[in-house]
């Protein structure tokens, strides 16, 4: 297994030693060793019938290409992490120090038909123990409702008391960004 140098008597909170560095004639005890690294990992996944925030293996499917980063939080070593799920939706980061970390989703990489289950479903924290392999930070996704998207220009109809004016025509290939403004 890999294992990682930390100075005895570090825990997740106190950020390890790295360099130590001795002026001539200086002298420095210690205990040191090594420390077994980690891994976490987990699925990203759309919930298909239910949206009920557990995955079902006969139902559920991953979702590829999700972009997840972890980042250790207050300072640790290697403290930032970036992996993109695979066929199946899954992902995994190994050799990481014992820490706290951030398990994130970046939303841009989440297909635009799909939502969170829930507002704090695209950030999970994990305290990572020496050696631990956590594998549960799995992150459920559903369709969006469905709608009507009626485009608007930037003009003004006289005859409907000055609102705007809907596009009327048929229009193909539309690259809807939720949060943005053309013009």
């Amino acid at each position: 297994p890999e294992v990682q140098p930390v100075l005895a008597g570090t825990t997740p909170s106190t950020p390890p030693v790295r360099d130590v560095i001795l002026l001539a004639g200086a002298s420095a005890e210690g205990q040191y060793g090594f420390c077994p690294t980690g891994s976490i990992a987990g699925r990203v996944y759309e919930n298909v019938e239910t949206c009920d925030d557990a995955y079902d293996a006969g139902r559920d499917r991953g979702i590829p290409g999700v972009t997840v980063r972890l980042v250790a939080i207050d300072g640790a070593p290697d403290s930032e992490h970036t992996t993109v799920t695979n066929l199946d939706g899954r992902f995994e980061v190994r050799g990481l120090a014992p820490w706290l970390y951030e398990v994130r989703v970046v939303s841009t990489s989440v297909p635009l038909s799909l939502r969170a289950q829930a507002p704090g479903d695209l950030l999970h924290r994990v305290e990572l123990s020496a050696g631990q392999a956590v594998v549960d930070q799995d992150f459920g996704f559903c369709r969006r409702e469905g709608g009507t998207f009626t485009p608007f220009v930037d003009t003004f109809d006289a005859e409907n008391g000055g609102a705007p004016a809907p596009i009327h025509g048929a229009f193909t290939n539309w690259n809807v960004v939720p949060g943005t403004n053309v013009g």
